[in-house]
């Protein structure tokens, strides 16, 4: 996107259409040589690229946590079945696992 030219309004709410995006266009306008308003679609298309990388950071973070607490659980779980010599039930019992959730630690 380094090399991106001005553009007409109409051709810049075809392509926000055909993203299917609401772009404020008053961010990306500028004034051509002649006075007339254009629009820089290639900074628009960055936003929606960086905006993309943000959500795929934030999910990424969200799933890590996730993991990480399953793993978490999963070692407490071992730890008390080996420590106690109790069975999977019994230690998921001790947890206050919700019983919900048990199945997600069958194969400890």
């Amino acid at each position: 996107l380094s090399q991106c030219e001005p553009m007409d309004e109409d051709s810049a709410r075809a392509i926000a259409g055909m993203l299917g995006r609401k772009i404020d266009l008053s961010r990306i306008e500028e004034r051509g040589k002649d006075g007339k308003k254009m629009y820089k679609m290639c900074k628009a298309l960055e936003d929606i690229m960086e905006e993309g990388v943000q959500k795929g950071r934030q999910e990424g973070r969200r799933e890590g946590k996730e993991e990480g607490r399953r793993e978490g659980r999963q070692s407490d779980i071992r730890n008390l079945m080996e420590s106690l010599d109790i069975g999977l039930e019994k230690a998921m019992e001790l947890l206050k696992i919700p019983v919900e959730e048990r199945k997600n630690y069958g194969g400890v």
